[in-house]
């Protein structure tokens, strides 16, 4: 009773000189309130808005008549949205910032309150915003301290969604501080029990004011609030309501603020207002024990509260480890996957000689695989491809029939196949068979293409050797029935010359004799012969039917096998045999002296015994080492050099290879192609059978099991590649 006396007198004055002025309100004002931002906003057991600013404007509201209905948002921006658009008329207690200004107007200051910095009770280091620097700090969403934070710049500032977690992290020394206004941390560390465990240091970073705003250009309004704010604020009513939320503030019926009120008032009212603020103080006393009571059953609460929260978060903890622990060993096995799945794909491309590539059409950059790095013999540290780089690798000759395929893959929609040859940094030619696709976007632009590279080489020269061995087969028959039926008229001829010559020699006593009978002289008759040069005819004659008859027992190579017996042959010695042969050979009519000619050894030691017909594999190699001294013979003048052949031996996995190379004028494709058919011959007429590589290829091929090819290009030399099967 003497408390509402007490508030009577104080606003009975206001109330005398506003009441004329003001007629009774016929719509309720609506207010615009947080959801949840406490102690300011937050919904009761009954999901009606109460808190701080709730119940200061209740009694403001109260004391100017005006009545109230409140809309409940979940965030700032729908409520100053709201206030902005006239969806609303105040918001109550909305800090005042010059942003705000632009759609709000706001009365005097409701409450002012500092921004402090908050840090656990034993840290002694942190006194200051400065000593931050570096350090952790929480901050909470949507509010000013955060902001305050992060303008630091140099703090690791880390963002929570209520000030009771923020207080947490701080305790469970997750930040070194903790930025919030000074009365509600104080407020939620008291509510936990926690406030000897936390204190403030420093200047407060900043202060403050919040007020109630107006909708803007509401004036009438605005000053009919700002009258009632300015009488409610500092009334016990508001100290009352203040220490609800905040707890006791210091209190404001000073003796000075007492003295100053009663100095120009009569005794009696004195005496009620020291009546009024003995029973204020008895009941704030009591209201401060059942709040104190009230604020002790509330930490026990929040210690049981904390006590199954770390409970809570310690079995999640485990769980989430357990997790973890999990996820880390599907990741590891998806991993291995991976990598064993990359070791059988890249060792399937090894296998089949099979490498894929991605090209970024826009760029020209190529990403290869590391087989395709192996096919063109490039280290991929060394070697960065694009499509210029990979044209570079291309044979020259095949050059323009790849990009004419790029060409018509690109603009004209076909699709991309080309085989070519490809030129490696050691100079060894090899087939590849290349396709590919292109990804387009919406407008038909190239994008990017992606493809594979097949390494033929083998197949290639598989296909070689077959169509040599058809041909073979083919001359093999021919040559067979060619050789029977040339073999028996020529020895009628070889044999009926050499008895011309035995008749007409003047040394047999058979001759004489008959000669003697028919009164003829033998010595005039050789002296015609010889002066006639019926002689060197003859000799002519002979010399063609022996030529004949080689020819002859070549063909007959190809129509059967040797019966000679092979014996395990060292190669080495075997072509040091053949060099010492080809040393003596020498031909002034075809212009080649064969010791005139360099002859570099390069020979692997300790090669293994081969399997062969000694004779036959020197054959093969004296055809070789001859045909590379004609090659000197016949080069044009402008392709003369110094007469070079490299001679090696080396052990590739089951064979022995034998390599004859020689630096003359080699040869184009066209005639690469055909150094091993039968007959065929670069040679002027009379030089050459056309027999020789044929033979040397059946012997190799056929007769050994092994392999036998030619890489040349003209003005580039030729090099002849001999393989036998060590088995």
């Amino acid at each position: 009773m003497t408390v509402r006396l007490f508030r009577m007198l104080l606003l009975l004055p206001a109330l005398l000189a506003g009441m004329p002025g003001y007629a009774e309100q016929a719509e309720p004002l609506e207010v615009a309130v947080h959801k949840h931002f406490p102690p300011h906003y937050l919904l009761d057991e009954n999901q009606a808005p109460s808190g701080f600013a709730v119940e200061i404007l209740e009694a403001i509201a109260s004391d100017a008549g005006l009545r109230l209905v409140y809309r409940v948002y979940d965030d700032w921006v729908g409520m100053q949205e709201a206030l902005r658009r006239g969806e609303a008329d105040i918001i109550p207690n909305m800090g005042i910032t010059p942003q705000r200004k632009a759609f709000a107007t706001f009365t005097d200051p409701v409450e002012t309150f500092a921004i402090g910095l908050f840090v656990r009770e034993t840290n002694q280091v942190i006194n200051g915003l400065p000593d931050l620097a570096g350090k952790r700090a929480a901050g909470v969403e949507r509010n000013v301290g955060l902001r305050l934070l992060k303008a630091a710049g140099n703090i690791e500032v880390i963002t929570y969604d209520s000030q009771e977690h923020a207080l947490f992290a701080l305790l469970a020394g997750e930040v070194e501080a903790f930025a919030y206004p000074i009365p509600v941390a104080w407020k939620s560390a008291r509510s936990a029990g926690v406030e000897g465990l936390i204190k403030q240091v420093g200047t407060p970073l900043k202060e403050i004011k919040r007020a109630i705003g107006v909708r803007k250009g509401d004036q009438v309004l605005l000053e009919r609030l700002n009258a009632s704010v300015n009488r409610f604020v500092g009334t016990p009513e508001y100290a009352r309501i203040y220490s609800a939320w905040f707890g006791a503030p210091e209190p404001y019926w000073t003796v000075q603020r007492v003295m100053l009120v009663g100095g120009g008032g009569s005794a009696l009212l004195l005496v009620l207002i020291v009546i009024a603020m003995t029973y204020w103080r008895y009941r704030t006393t009591v209201v401060l024990y059942r709040d104190l009571k009230d604020s002790v059953d509330e930490r026990d609460r929040a210690q049981q509260a904390l006590e199954r929260l770390n409970a809570e978060l310690e079995s999640r903890v485990d769980q989430r480890t357990g997790e973890l622990q999990k996820e880390i060993r599907e990741r590891k096995e998806t991993e291995e996957r991976l990598r064993r799945s990359e070791q059988s794909l890249e060792k399937a491309q090894h296998i089949a000689g099979l490498g894929n590539w991605e090209w970024d059409i826009p760029s020209g950059e190529l990403s290869w695989s590391d087989e395709i790095y192996r096919i063109f013999g490039l280290d991929p540290d060394q070697f960065v491809p694009d499509y210029d780089r990979f044209l570079t690798c291309i044979h020259p000759e095949d050059r323009d029939r790849v990009k004419e395929a790029v060409d018509r893959a690109l603009h004209h929609r076909q699709p991309y196949t080309v085989e070519h040859r490809l030129v490696r940094p050691d100079g060894e030619v090899r087939y590849v068979q290349e396709q590919g696709e292109v990804t387009r976007d919406r407008y038909d632009t190239p994008l990017r293409m992606i493809g594979i590279v097949h390494d033929i080489t083998d197949r290639k020269r598989m296909e070689s050797t077959m169509v040599q061995t058809e041909k073979m087969m083919s001359v093999g028959g021919l040559a067979a029935g060619m050789a029977h039926e040339l073999n028996n008229p020529l020895g009628g001829v070889l044999h009926g010359l050499q008895n011309m010559k035995r008749r007409l020699s003047p040394e047999l006593e058979k001759n004489l004799e008959v000669a003697g009978r028919l009164g003829l002289d033998l010595a005039l008759v050789q002296r015609y012969l010889e002066q006639r040069e019926i002689l060197g005819f003859l000799d002519g004659i002979e010399d063609a039917g022996q030529r004949a008859s080689a020819i002859v027992h070549n063909m007959l190579q190809f129509s059967r096998k040797s019966k000679i017996e092979k014996d395990k042959i060292d190669i080495t010695e075997l072509l040091e045999q053949t060099l010492e042969l080809a040393a003596v050979d020498y031909d002034l009519k075809k212009r080649f002296d064969f010791r005139n000619i360099e002859v570099i050894r390069e020979l692997e030691p300790g090669l293994p015994k081969v399997s062969c017909v000694a004779s036959e594999i020197q054959q093969v190699l004296l055809n070789l080492l001859r045909n590379a001294a004609h090659a000197f013979s016949q080069a044009p003048d402008e392709l003369q050099t110094t007469p070079r052949i490299v001679i090696r031996l080396a052990r590739k996995n089951d064979r022995v290879m034998i390599e004859i190379e020689d630096n003359g004028p080699g040869m184009d494709d066209k005639t690469r192609k055909r150094v091993f058919e039968p007959f065929f011959t670069t040679r002027p007429p009379g030089e050459g059978t056309g027999l020789g590589l044929s033979v040397s290829y059946f012997i190799i091929c056929d007769e050994h099991g092994g392999e036998m090819r030619v890489e040349s290009a003209p003005g580039q030399g030729s090099r002849f590649i001999i393989g036998l099967p060590l088995v």
